[in-house]
């Protein structure tokens, strides 16, 4: 089964993506980056999401145990000192979140 989603041929109209622009990882933590590389044809005020440049994820190292499942994780966005950038921070969920599967 495929879930597709309609893509606008005006590239105004389309979702803003983003690509991996880096890895690291280093002192028990990884830090991912993805970069935005915005629609060149377009007015500013037409751009989805227009200041948003660059979304860095945070985690702490991910530690396997053979024979464990895997649990499920939560994130938190956290402030940044750029209005251009997001920071996300990916951790282990606390006793009272809630973890819901949508279908």
């Amino acid at each position: 089964m495929f879930d597709t989603k309609h893509y606008p041929r005006d590239e105004c109209k389309r979702a803003a993506l983003f690509f991996l622009e880096s890895i690291s990882s280093g002192e028990g933590k990884t830090e991912t980056t993805y970069n935005r590389q915005p629609p060149r044809k377009c007015l500013p005020d037409l751009i989805p999401l227009r200041n948003l440049h660059l979304i860095k994820v945070t985690s702490e190292q991910l530690h396997l145990v053979p024979g464990k499942a895997l649990r499920r994780h939560c994130c938190d966005i956290v402030s940044s000192s750029s209005d251009t950038t997001m920071d996300v921070y990916i951790r282990k969920c606390k006793d009272d979140e809630l973890i819901a599967m949508h279908s």
